[in-house]
């Protein structure tokens, strides 16, 4: 059964028991309704007597835990993607060496997004990219292998999780970086461009001017 409780640092701890396995779950999230859809997810998934594999003592054998690298390469090998897309999962690869899918919970998806923040300072568009390339490849994983990922921890997130938040802020610019927000285009017609506009909607069978 899950709860939540609120910690001195004002974020939002969840803690899950369930008879299924012996230890409590914890995670922890940034507001209320990011724990609550966790746990919710979670107690239906007990419910019906799935534990995520996340959730259990790693053991040997490779239907229990595959490498992020393993996940990417199967991914990889079985889609045919862009060579952009390729090339930006090697990228995120290499930046989380070591990490298995039994350690792909929430707390480990809200630090990666942190650190693309906080310590590499890439803007909020480029940290979309890398989720947006990780989450379809978990996607691809959790409908595939659902022995090895029970649940995609990226989708989780709400909008605007790439934006930098004030705390993101204050150590951004206390390790010496700087603030990265999105670029809005705002790009107007010059004068002779919105004349040519004008008269090809003018000549168009449809326009009200040519029925009247």
């Amino acid at each position: 059964m899950a709860s939540i409780k609120t910690t001195p640092s004002g974020t939002f701890q969840l803690s899950v028991k369930n008879k299924l396995w012996p230890r409590t779950f914890w995670a922890t999230f940034d507001t209320f309704d990011e724990a609550q859809r966790y746990g919710q997810q979670l107690d239906g998934l007990l419910a019906q007597g799935i534990v995520p594999a996340s959730l259990l003592e790693p053991r040997k054998g490779p239907s229990t835990s595959w490498s992020l690298k393993r996940c990417i390469a199967e991914y990889v090998r079985a889609n045919a993607l862009p060579v952009s897309e390729t090339k930006l999962l090697g990228t995120i690869e290499n930046q989380m060496l070591g990490l298995t899918s039994a350690n792909m919970n929430f707390d480990w998806a809200n630090s990666w997004i942190r650190s693309m923040k906080r310590e590499l300072n890439l803007a909020p568009s480029t940290i979309r990219h890398r989720h947006g390339a990780l989450a379809r490849c978990l996607d691809w994983i959790l409908r595939t292998h659902p022995e090895i990922l029970a649940q995609n921890p990226l989708r989780l997130f709400k909008r605007g999780f790439a934006t930098y938040s004030a705390d993101d802020e204050r150590q951004v610019l206390a390790n010496g970086g700087t603030l990265k927000v999105d670029t809005e285009r705002d790009r107007r017609l010059d004068p002779d461009e919105e004349m040519r506009v004008l008269a090809v909607i003018g000549k168009h069978p449809a326009h009200p001017s040519m029925n009247s």
